[in-house]
This record gives C-alpha cells, sequence and structure tokens, in this order.
C-alpha cells in the first residue's frame, strides 16, 4: 500500500519589491513570558515598558524580538492601554502574505513596509516597519480567484493595494490595503 502524504509549504512565487512570509494570513499572537506569570502559574503576555512606563528605545526592542526565538515582530503604542509587546505570526499552512517594501517597484507612495537597520547588537536580523503592520487581516481589499502572478500584478496597478494573499493552491488570494486604528509594527525580514 502506498500512501501520500501533502504538506503545505508556502506558495513557491517570488515578486519582485514584496517581502514574501510563508505561511502566514497577517493575524499574530502574543509572545508570553515566564517573568510575567499569571495567579495561576500559566506565562502571561508582559508589556515591554521600562520603569517610568516609558517605551522603550525602538533598538533595545529588536534586539529583544532578535534574542526571543518565537518573536516574529513587534509594537510600541505610546497611548492609554499601550505598551511594547512581543508579536508571534499564527501559522497558518493556507496562505503566504506578501507585503511591498520598495516603491519604485510598486509605485511610489504604495510601499506598506519600509527597510530598517537592524538593532543594536543583532547585525544579522533584518526588520521591515510596516504602517498598520498590526492589522494586515483587517485590510482587505477584494477576495480573487486569481494565480498568484495576478494578483501581484492586481496589486502593483491598484492605486489602494499595498500588498496580497496567495492561498498556497494557487487558485485566489486577497489584495490588501492600509488598515486604521492600527499601530506601525516591526517585522523580522523573512528568510
Amino acid at each position: 500500500m502506498i500512501y501520500f502524504v501533502m504538506v503545505a509549504v508556502g506558495v513557491v512565487f517570488e515578486e519582485p519589491g514584496y517581502a514574501h512570509f510563508k505561511n502566514w494570513d497577517g493575524s499574530f499572537g502574543y509572545v508570553e513570558h515566564e517573568i510575567g506569570l499569571n495567579h495561576n502559574g500559566t506565562k502571561a503576555i508582559v508589556d515591554l515598558n521600562l520603569s517610568d512606563e516609558s517605551l522603550p528605545p525602538l533598538g533595545l526592542m529588536k534586539d529583544a524580538c532578535a534574542t526571543e526565538p518565537e518573536c516574529t515582530g513587534f509594537y510600541s503604542v505610546a497611548s492609554a492601554g499601550g505598551g511594547s509587546r512581543l508579536l508571534i505570526n499564527t501559522v497558518t499552512p493556507e496562505m503566504d502574505t506578501f507585503l511591498a517594501f520598495n516603491a519604485s517597484i510598486v509605485g511610489a507612495g504604495k510601499t506598506y513596509c519600509d527597510i530598517e537597520k537592524p538593532g543594536l547588537y543583532f547585525e544579522t536580523v533584518g526588520w521591515l516597519k510596516c504602517t498598520c503592520g498590526d492589522a494586515i487581516t483587517s485590510g482587505v481589499i477584494a477576495t480573487y480567484n486569481l494565480p498568484p502572478f495576478l494578483l501581484a500584478q492586481s496589486c502593483t496597478t491598484n492605486p489602494s493595494c499595498v500588498g496580497f494573499r496567495v492561498w498556497n493552491n494557487a487558485t485566489g488570494g486577497d489584495l490588501l490595503k492600509i488598515a486604521y486604528n492600527c499601530a506601525d509594527t516591526y517585522w523580522k525580514t523573512p528568510k
């Protein structure tokens, strides 16, 4: 008897000017820490603010995420109820996400992300700063039954589009726009 096993490993497609995040639909959770144990002994989400409740410097946050194996990004929000949190991408084998970072390729003023300098001590970890990067899943323009290359072309020609998501069976996906009520988010660059 012969068995076949199919494993989703992301769509085999790359598009210049877009960062390709494999097996990710844009949703995320928070890295939990032992230092923030809940009253029942479970790990807790911890806001990484300084002792005076101010936000940590950007370089420090990049290094904190670089040293945390689960961390895929972070955001810092300076507002009531805000804080600095380390993020972990939710693995979604059915979908890959492509976020625009090169305005000369995808059109002036359309980038969603900018390439950032590394942190203070971990120079091999690359970063993308993405506008409203914590709200990717709420910025859907439309869903189409198109192959990845046509989704990429549609995004590049659509003035509101800053990225796209592709179903890993290559039968369709979503065009993405910048959402509202969200924070600038820093993501580790995909390898």
